[in-house]
């Protein structure tokens, strides 16, 4: 997998300049200017027109990608998107490798080659997951937990816990994700948790550990609780920084283990912990306000 960054994605409809201009101070990674959900379809025409400027107010600011509608309207989208000059567009509601070979044909004949993100949004989508994105190259992959729920959980939101199925859905896309050296975004809990923070942390954790590497926001206020959590903590980094130098050294001495923290370390733990390096961001990557570390959590 090449190294991508991408701890916050900030949804913003894309036919509403002030949010447009608030989300370019935001400190995401990326902004996905949105055609589907947030735009209501008689703004629909609207949003297509104005997606250049959108695009071009964005320069500068990290990754822009632009959410297209996956159905009649496809086409129109990926036009405004070759007109914009988009360079990642993210496709929803793919449930097989027919939708992204759609994809590409309908990109060939608007005259563009934009990188590929997808949302996941149905049982049939994940159950299919491994086929579309070994058909690749896809950058990211995603699943619409609020559109899963409406199949798996048949309760009202609030505070219980995700189901058993829908924890083994984030399991299988995870996997499935990292097998096709794709990007695997996700969040543990519900995307709208916009007030309490201490809970959208506490999910974006447990996303973490769990394997993932990002997700995505709709709100300014969620970019900085993803920017911490989904980026190796401090300590984590301090061991994999210990390990790297000690296998530097005993590579010189020709030894294949040797001991941190008391601890034999051989080379699965070095690749570990190159792997652990490579995911923190860069002290100049777009994410965090002045005066905050780049490194992620300090525990």
């Amino acid at each position: 997998m090449t190294r991508l960054i991408r701890r916050s994605s900030l949804f913003v409809p894309a036919h509403v300049p002030r949010f447009v201009a608030k989300a370019r101070l935001s400190g995401a990674d990326a902004v996905v200017l949105d055609l589907e959900d947030s735009v209501p379809a008689d703004q629909k025409g609207n949003a297509r027109a104005g997606l250049p400027d959108a695009v071009r107010s964005l320069a500068g600011t990290g990754t822009v990608v632009v959410r297209v509608n996956s159905g009649a309207e496809l086409e129109a989208d990926l036009a405004a998107c070759a007109a914009a000059g988009a360079s990642e567009v993210l496709l929803p509601k793919v449930d097989s490798p027919e939708d992204v070979a759609r994809f590409r044909k309908l990109c060939a004949g608007a005259g563009c080659t934009p990188a590929l993100s997808v949302l996941i949004e149905t049982p049939l989508g994940l159950t299919n997951l491994a086929a579309t994105l070994a058909g690749g190259p896809i950058r990211t992959a995603a699943l619409g937990v609020e559109d899963l729920r409406v199949e798996l959980e048949p309760f009202a939101p609030g505070d219980s816990p995700e189901s058993a199925t829908l924890m083994h859905a984030h399991v299988t896309a995870v996997l499935a994700a990292l097998a096709a050296g794709v990007l695997p975004l996700g969040l543990i809990g519900a995307i709208g948790t916009i007030s309490d923070l201490d809970r959208l942390r506490a999910g974006a954790a447990t996303a973490w550990r769990m394997g993932y590497r990002g997700t995505y926001c709709i709100h300014p206020s969620q970019v900085a609780v993803h920017n911490e959590e989904y980026a190796p903590s401090a300590a984590d980094l301090r061991w994999a920084g210990a390990v790297t130098e000690g296998a530097e050294e005993a590579a010189r001495e020709g030894r294949g283990a040797f001991v941190v923290d008391g601890a034999m370390v051989d080379a699965p733990l070095v690749e570990r912990a190159r792997r652990i390096l490579r995911l923190a961001p860069d002290r100049g990557q777009t994410g965090g306000g002045p005066g905050e570390p780049m490194s992620g959590r300090e525990s």
